[in-house]
């Protein structure tokens, strides 16, 4: 009975701390991954914004199963994206397609909102505007104009 007690004291010693500590370390990592691809999101960007933002990316085929990274920040009524790309792109897509994509991501998951898009390096420093910053038209607007 003594070995009993005394491992559990042993037991309470350990875990106590450790408890501690989950408790105090933030349990949002700020991490979405959608078919491989991640979005980090900063804190002023809720959970919801960037879920929608990532089933964007899902339904435009930009997480289609390859690894990507991207990060979506807010400052005010400004969103920005980074997307982490080689800095060599230009051999493999043109610089064209990835600003169409990257507009058409904005139109997509920012109407009526400004937003930009910035190609980074893997520690998420931009190297290369695609989309300065912009006021894509209301999701209204966007159908009404496709409408005949």
């Amino acid at each position: 009975m003594k070995r009993v007690l005394t491992e559990l004291i042993l037991l309470l010693a350990i875990a106590l701390p450790v408890s501690g500590l989950m408790l105090l370390t933030p349990q949002d990592k700020r991490r979405l991954e959608r078919n491989w691809g991640e979005l980090f999101y900063s804190p002023n960007v809720s959970f919801e914004e960037a879920s929608a933002a990532a089933e964007v990316f899902v339904q435009q085929g930009i997480f289609r199963g390859q690894p990507i990274s991207t990060k979506l920040t807010r400052e005010g009524q400004r969103w920005q994206l980074l997307m982490v790309y080689r800095r060599d792109y230009a051999q493999v897509v043109p610089r064209n397609a990835l600003v169409f994509a990257a507009q058409q991501f904005c139109r997509a998951a920012f109407p009526g909102k400004t937003a930009s898009v910035w190609l980074a390096d893997e520690s998420f420093t931009p190297f290369e505007q695609l989309v300065p910053p912009t006021q894509f038209p209301p999701a209204s607007a966007t159908t009404a104009s496709t409408t005949p």
